[in-house]
């Protein structure tokens, strides 16, 4: 089945691989993938360490395999057919699933860590370890400014209703 072949835990991480000090291509899961994430058209995006593998939802079938982040892959979201995924490296990277997964480009610019994604208002916002939360443009990549909220990690974000939400672990949301 599906599910039991594409869905497993987080691999251990070092504190310096979850604080992305690690040095790049260190880290690899050998558990299954990660994180999924549906993908028009039938598919699934599952992430396995630095890879992301898009599958047939149907049949299980690995259709593409995206490759080009230099550590553990964190999060992924879909967003105006673009397949966007975070991680480890610090990097948010933008990809298109319909055209076998191609890299459309590199957005960069943390300091620490990507944990998380949301999108909203034809915006993709990206946040993790180093306590800020970046607006991006969800068809472009540009980088449209920088919210400076909290005191700790960012770790999760919830776009809903014109607002975004976000939490750390400085405990505030």
């Amino acid at each position: 089945a599906m599910g039991a072949t594409f869905c497993g835990a987080l691999g251990d991480m070092t504190e310096a691989e979850s604080t992305g000090e690690a040095a790049a291509g260190t880290f690899e899961s050998a558990r299954g993938a990660q994180l999924l994430c549906e993908v028009p058209t039938h598919r699934v995006a599952a992430a396995m360490g630095r890879c992301i593998d898009l599958v047939d939802g149907r049949s299980g079938e690995r259709r593409a395999s995206l490759e080009g982040h230099a550590g553990p892959v964190t999060c992924l979201l879909m967003e105006g057919g673009v397949l966007f995924s975070g991680s480890v490296d610090r990097t948010v990277r933008r990809w298109d699933p319909k055209r076998g997964g191609s890299l459309l480009g590199t957005m960069e610019g943390h300091g620490g860590v990507v944990w998380c994604l949301a999108a909203a208002d034809g915006a993709v916002f990206s946040a993790g370890a180093d306590a800020t939360i970046r607006r991006w443009d969800a068809k472009t990549g540009a980088l449209l400014g920088i919210l400076q909220e909290h005191e700790g990690p960012v770790s999760c974000m919830l776009a809903r209703g014109g607002v975004l939400y976000s939490g750390s672990e400085d405990a505030t949301v």
